[in-house]
């Protein structure tokens, strides 16, 4: 099959890019190894730019409608009961990523994309000048463009040569799960410990959704399994324990994930152009990650059909990519490399966090800085 873009990764930032793409008129096909629907490790949190985007693609009013939950301020607390509590610009959601990817791809179906879900790309090849071959379960798809949109690492993104970093000493872990009980709809609560922070929010159908990153140190010295770390860690946070405490895990185990890292990367690669965690993933606690990945992929969208309509020329796509890519997160995303450094340290968060309680506007700028 022949097709003007394949998008490979069906998560918020290839369904966002194949949607605005499929409305131009371009035929696009979306491709992602994972069938759908599926929970993923992921704060579950859109931040106000992120919204205006979904109001773009047609999609705000679905995923309300589904129950996505409006977010209007944030909490953040340090180990030592200091705490920061702030409105959050825009209209905010949050909602699970099985709803929120589910409810993308039934959108990108109904623009008239193609949707081969549960099958892998296992190679791409070509050039932009000769065009590209996907190789997908025993077919071989043609398209013009591809877009790489398969998440911060693949056994894809090893073949097709991307350099990487040497792994940290010390990697940072994460993990995730769904509890019933009660807690606040309308705030995001944030809250430091020993080598990391844990966040928490209501999503959908009264569930809350309780997320962490740490450092694999402080797993393995708490016993190596989640729960060690929840019984052994978190009550340093007094306000994170009486939290936990008053919920119920309704998953059977943990959604984890390992080796994160938020260094640099690079968004083209040769010919091939990468949106979302591919292209750089921002640390967690700017709650930013998916609304990056929308915007990215809104962005790469329209360059891409001003490529296909040959009003730019490869050569400038990619300039404009790269330019804009840029301009638009590498200042957030640095910003929040540091601060999660910082956060991952109790002095240093307590410090911060006691900052921003004496004067307010110093967090405000922090939201506003690691947002677009």
């Amino acid at each position: 099959m022949q097709y003007d873009a394949v998008v490979i990764g069906a998560g918020p930032a290839g369904s966002s890019a194949a949607i605005a793409l499929a409305r131009t008129g371009a035929s696009v096909c979306l491709v992602d190894k994972d069938s759908f629907p599926r929970h993923k490790l992921c704060g579950e949190f859109l931040s106000g730019d992120g919204t205006a985007h979904l109001r773009q693609l047609d999609v705000e009013e679905g995923l309300l409608a589904a129950g996505a939950v409006p977010v209007n301020r944030c909490l953040v607390s340090s180990v030592d009961g200091v705490t920061f509590d702030a409105s959050l610009p825009g209209k905010p959601l949050s909602i699970s990523r099985l709803l929120f990817d589910e409810t993308l791809i039934k959108e990108a179906e109904r623009s008239g994309v193609t949707a081969r879900l549960g099958m892998e790309a296992t190679a791409v090849t070509g050039t932009l000048s000769d065009g590209f071959q996907i190789h997908v379960a025993n077919e071989v798809l043609e398209a013009r463009v591809v877009l790489c949109a398969f998440g911060r690492s693949s056994s894809l993104e090893r073949k097709l040569g991307r350099t990487t970093t040497n792994a940290d000493a010390d990697p940072l872990v994460a993990f995730k799960a769904h509890y019933e009980g009660p807690f606040d709809s309308g705030v995001v609560e944030l809250h430091s410990f020993r080598g990391g922070y844990c966040g928490i929010q209501r999503i959908e159908r009264g569930l809350v959704n309780v997320c962490w990153i740490a450092r694999a140190s402080i797993l393995r010295t708490a016993g190596g399994k989640p729960n060690d770390m929840i019984e052994a860690v978190f009550p340093e946070n007094d306000l994170l324990a009486d939290r936990l405490s008053a919920l119920e895990r309704v998953n059977d185990g943990f959604l984890a994930v390992s080796q994160l890292n938020f260094r640099p990367r690079t968004a083209i690669e040769g010919d091939l152009l990468f949106v979302g965690d591919s292209a750089g993933m921002i640390a967690p606690m700017c709650g930013d990650g998916m609304s990056m990945a929308i915007s990215g992929g809104v962005h790469v969208a329209r360059l891409v059909e001003a490529y296909l309509g040959a009003r730019l020329d490869a050569d400038q796509m990619k300039e404009q990519y790269r330019v804009g890519w840029r301009r638009t997160y590498r200042t957030r995303m640095w910003i929040g490399r540091y601060l999660h450094l910082g956060y991952e340290r109790t002095s240093v968060s307590r410090m911060g966090i006691g900052l921003c309680a004496r004067f307010p506007a110093v967090g405000d700028w922090l939201i506003r800085a690691t947002r677009g």
